[in-house]
């Protein structure tokens, strides 16, 4: 069993094995097995950076600047890389012209199969729009001509055309008051309308001054033609006819009250009295019905209350017979 202490030979027999075993990595060190590995990664540093740099080399690893060398020479291997990516950007736009879904390829794996294709596209077509628009931008101020393009709002001449006009009308107007800025800027009140006014009936009656000096009329006494305003009317602005009754109201007329004569009379009541406005019947005869007690437990307690007074003389006779 594993928990169990093995037996004296078996211990035996693997301790002679172990003399056989190939020499561990402290022994392989020599001089240097009693050295920790941190001080020995110190110690050996030149060549752990060799190890490093000979993977870089490698196809497809990235390498860093202080592999390269020099700026001259780093400059040299970024213009190599750059026509390397032109190239590359013709070739792929033959590849990205004729992709499609491969036979057994799942449509996550050919998403980014063209991701990857088209990437490099990208960039390269933002940077070069990017230049021809500060090319533009630099032949419109230095040539000083109207300048065109498809979009203005996005244009960066016409937003820097609009800044310098809205600096030249800031300074134009800061050359006016504050006075007139405020009077600019406030709604008219009644004394400007009243001015507006009479400058139109002054500019009216300059028109219309000949023929009123040739009638002997006076400025003041000039009236002016205007069209009538129009006046909205109500419904009951005109008075409407009096209404004309055919028929009495309910419970007015000459058959109501002679039919609250005759129930009058047969309830044993006065003859009520007759009104011109309106005819009043005398209180109700209230019935032995509607006196707030119904007939039925009327009779009900009667009976109870008969065979109560039974039994009370009937249990009383029979205790005078017993002499109690």
């Amino acid at each position: 069993m594993p928990h169990k202490r093995a037996s004296t030979h078996k211990r035996l027999a693997s301790r002679q094995g172990a003399s056989d075993k190939a020499p561990d990595a402290k022994v392989m060190r020599g001089h240097l097995s009693d050295v920790p590995k941190s001080a020995l990664r110190i110690l050996q540093a030149g060549k752990v950076r060799e190890d490093f740099r000979s993977k870089m080399h490698l196809p497809g690893m990235r390498r860093s600047a202080e592999d390269v060398g020099p700026k001259a020479k780093r400059e040299a291997l970024k213009q190599q890389q750059k026509l390397k990516g032109e190239g590359h950007e013709k070739a792929s736009s033959a590849s990205t012209s004729n992709l499609t879904l491969r036979e057994g390829e799942k449509l996550g794996d050919f998403n980014r199969r063209v991701e990857m294709a088209m990437a490099p596209r990208l960039p390269s077509k933002s940077s070069r729009k990017r230049r021809k628009l500060a090319a533009e931008k630099q032949a419109a101020l230095d040539a000083g001509a109207p300048h065109v393009c498809k979009d203005p709002s996005r244009c960066l001449v016409h937003q820097q055309l609009a800044h310098k006009a809205r600096l030249a009308r800031e300074e134009n107007e800061g050359s006016q008051s504050k006075s007139e800025k405020r009077f600019a800027k406030r709604e008219p009140g009644k004394a400007d309308l009243a001015r507006a006014r009479a400058s139109l009936e002054k500019a009216s009656a300059g028109k219309g001054g000949a023929l009123a000096r040739s009638n002997n009329v006076s400025d003041e006494e000039e009236e002016l033609d205007f069209a009538p305003r129009p006046q909205g009317r109500r419904l009951n602005d005109v008075a409407q006819a009096p209404p004309t009754l055919t028929r009495a109201p309910r419970g007015h007329g000459e058959a109501a009250k002679a039919r609250k004569r005759k129930l009058a009379e047969a309830l044993g009541a006065s003859v009520p009295e007759v009104d011109a406005r309106h005819v009043r019947l005398p209180d109700p005869v209230v019935g032995k019905s509607r006196s707030g007690v119904n007939v039925r437990r009327e009779e009900e307690l009667e009976k109870e209350r008969e065979r109560a007074i039974k039994e009370y003389r009937r249990m009383k006779f029979g205790r005078e017979e017993r002499g109690m």
